[in-house]
């Protein structure tokens, strides 16, 4: 009986033995998943495992995203990555967009917005859509797109696709130079700085304005938003400018000494005695005033009436021929003495009482009765009288002379004379060494465009 329960036991030992040794080992489920689901896949080795087994998993990226790692059950970014199964498992794998360079240049002066900073690149990812709108520095205008987008739409909406490269151009802003005209002249501009196009003037342009007189007038000065008596200015282009150049009817002897002038029949005469006292190079014509002097000078030189200089600013200054016909010129640039020949012209320009049109009227300077007298030629000759070539003063009040260029022999020259007690414009020749007042011409009326002011 003992040996039957021994027996029974040890195969009911056996029997449990057999039972554990043949138990199932655990299976654990791997579930993957891709976010966004539109940026790629996962795929795996198997969907299950033993424990302690490893399924291997891959994330796969669509165009335009990369992988950026694991999430869940599973974390790193290395792919393909092996994932130990010890309990049922989720791993997630995240994408991320594409990220391109957005590069923005400017040219010239002005900045690109919003968040993109001039010359810095950004990095954007694919897809983004990026708003760039140009904003000019003052005074300078947007002038357009270039590079990977062109155009002047201003702001515009890029898409961020590949890499960008995006110029904004700046250009400075065009502004008027207005320049009118008062009396008889014109004006050159030269541009010295800067860029004129479609007849504005860029800002920051430096332009030159020169005025020029026509013919019997002089510059008198700038007016408007500059102000000079410099008929050549510079100008500094940085807002609208108008500016008025103002010539007036006369001309400026070397001196400066300015004279109205006047225009009679086709001939522009000086409407007021000479009164300098140099040649247009600069050499000074001589004051002699000695009588013996006088008398003795075979070259140019002047002479106040009675020398005394009260009467230089009326009637101006008595001359010898040989200061008015020196060939370095007492006249005015682009002006000369007056030839017999031009005298006749003008009083025969004039007709009857021709020298009565050409005094001033009334008994202010005019011995009376001053007969003729009207101006109506608007020559207002004065009666400055003469020196004798004794060096005798004699006849202010009684007579008006005009030297001329042309000699009637070695020793005299013809001029004119208006006498206070006629209406003629009597033709003399006497001597050379006689004072008498210059009235300059201007040279060659027909062909002179422009006389240069000293």
């Amino acid at each position: 009986m003992r040996r039957i329960s021994t027996a029974l036991s040890i195969i009911l030992l056996l029997i449990f033995a057999y039972s554990c040794s043949t138990e199932s080992t655990p299976v654990y489920q791997l579930n993957t998943a891709a976010e966004p689901s539109e940026a790629g896949s996962v795929t795996q080795s198997a969907t299950e495992a033993d424990e302690g087994e490893t399924i291997t998993i891959t994330a796969n990226t669509n165009q335009n995203w990369v992988f950026s790692g694991w999430s869940g059950d599973h974390s790193g970014s290395e792919n393909p990555a092996s994932v130990v199964m010890n309990r049922d498992k989720s791993v997630t794998a995240l994408f991320e967009k594409r990220e391109y360079p957005l590069t923005v240049i400017t040219e010239g002066e002005g900045t690109v917005g919003e968040r993109i900073i001039q010359q810095k690149t950004t990095d954007y990812a694919h897809g983004t859509v990026v708003e760039l709108t140009a904003i000019p520095t003052s005074n300078w205008v947007f002038a357009g797109w270039s590079g990977d987008f062109s155009g002047m739409t201003n702001p515009f909406e890029l898409t961020i696709n590949s890499n960008k490269t995006i110029v904004a151009t700046f250009e400075r802003q065009l502004f008027d130079l207005d320049v009118t005209i008062e009396g008889d002249g014109f004006v050159n501009k030269e541009l010295l700085e800067g860029t004129l196009r479609d007849g504005k003037y860029a800002y920051e342009s430096i332009v030159k304005l020169q005025a020029n007189p026509n013919s019997g007038y002089v510059f008198d000065s700038w007016k408007g938003d500059y102000n000079s008596s410099n008929n050549s200015i510079e100008i500094l282009i940085d807002r609208n400018v108008s500016i008025n150049a103002v010539f007036k009817q006369g001309v400026i002897d070397i001196d400066g000494n300015f004279y109205q002038t006047v225009k009679i029949g086709n001939q522009w005469w000086m409407a007021e005695n000479l009164r300098t006292t140099r040649y247009q190079n600069g050499n000074q014509i001589p004051n002699v005033s000695d009588n013996q002097d006088w008398r003795n000078t075979t070259f140019g030189a002047w002479a106040y009436y009675n020398n005394d200089s009260q009467f230089n600013s009326i009637y101006g200054k008595l001359y010898n021929w040989y200061a008015a016909t020196d060939n370095r010129n007492i006249c005015p640039v682009g002006w000369r003495t007056p030839s017999d020949h031009d005298l006749s012209i003008l009083a025969n320009h004039l007709g009857q009482n021709a020298g009565g049109k050409l005094k001033t009227t009334g008994f202010q300077f005019w011995k009376n009765p001053n007969s003729g007298a009207t101006n109506e030629s608007g020559f207002s000759a004065l009666p400055s009288g003469g020196r004798s070539i004794n060096g005798d003063f004699s006849r202010m009040g009684e007579r008006a002379y005009v030297w001329s260029s042309t000699e009637s022999d070695t020793e005299n020259a013809f001029y004119r004379i208006l006498e206070y007690n006629s209406g003629n414009f009597i033709r003399n020749d006497f001597r050379k060494k006689d004072g008498r007042p210059i009235r300059c011409i201007i040279i060659n009326i027909i062909n002179l465009k422009y006389v240069k002011l000293l």
